[in-house]
């Protein structure tokens, strides 16, 4: 408990702005920040990522201390990157702050992808029926839900013929949680029929790729000979373990 002040602890964040070493933040009680760990801060009257980073905490008056309002739900910047960082200010005589900003272009790509909105249809049925009505009932009657422009250009109609059903009550709002923004690698698909000669290196690769070490291949093969493909056998390999 940081003294005379109601969170449990403090942790140095790195800013996307020229500031020469991190700023401390409060953590509130229940939040638990890591080195690496990408945070949402407050900074004069905004919000901004920044970068929960290595050391100490600077001594500062608890009153005058501000909490950390949110952790990203995503993997935080590992050792490796963090000390690059810091190399790459020192080398370019560059704002640790500023070039840690390059890590953070983009803040908006560590929220969760957001639901959609989607409409479904229910037991009413319109006042009165038209054609346009009609094809659009036929195209919702598997009970699916639908994206409203996406059941326009489905049925053939304008998005006004989506909205006077959903004024009658035919459609009724509902969430469409969202598409997986990277589909997990299938490394069973289409698997290429190698060559002898391919299938040998290949399995070379796989069985380095299952010892786990630290090792260098080199595939020697004039242009159009496959390396690709058998190199391909050892990503599937990793992918696999």
């Amino acid at each position: 408990m940081i003294e005379d002040s109601p969170f449990v602890a403090a942790a140095p964040v790195l800013v996307p702005m020229p500031a020469a070493r991190p700023y401390t933040y409060a953590v509130p009680t229940g939040m638990r920040v890591v080195p690496g760990s990408i945070v949402r801060v407050p900074l004069g009257p905004r919000q901004v990522a920044g970068i929960v980073w290595d050391g100490a905490v600077e001594k500062v008056d608890a009153k005058k201390l501000r909490p950390i309002e949110q952790v990203f739900d995503c993997p935080p910047i590992d050792r490796a990157m963090r000390r690059f960082v810091d190399w790459i200010a020192q080398y370019t005589l560059s704002p640790p702050g500023m070039v840690a900003r390059m890590l953070l272009r983009a803040p908006e790509a560590f929220d969760p992808e957001p639901w959609i909105e989607g409409l479904q249809r229910t037991l009413a049925k319109p006042d009165r029926m038209t054609d346009a009505r009609l094809r659009v009932l036929e195209t919702a009657e598997g009970g699916l839900a639908w994206t409203r422009s996406g059941l326009a250009h489905a049925a053939g109609v304008s998005s006004t013929v989506i909205d006077g059903l959903k004024a009658q009550g035919v459609f009724e709002t509902v969430m469409i949680p969202p598409r997986p923004v990277v589909a997990a690698p299938d490394t069973g698909y289409a698997q290429p029929s190698l060559m002898p000669d391919q299938s040998d290196a290949a399995e070379m690769l796989r069985t380095s790729v299952a010892a786990g070490a630290f090792g260098v291949t080199l595939l020697d093969g004039v242009t159009g000979s496959g390396k690709t493909e058998v190199y391909f056998e050892a990503v599937a390999a990793a992918l696999d373990r």
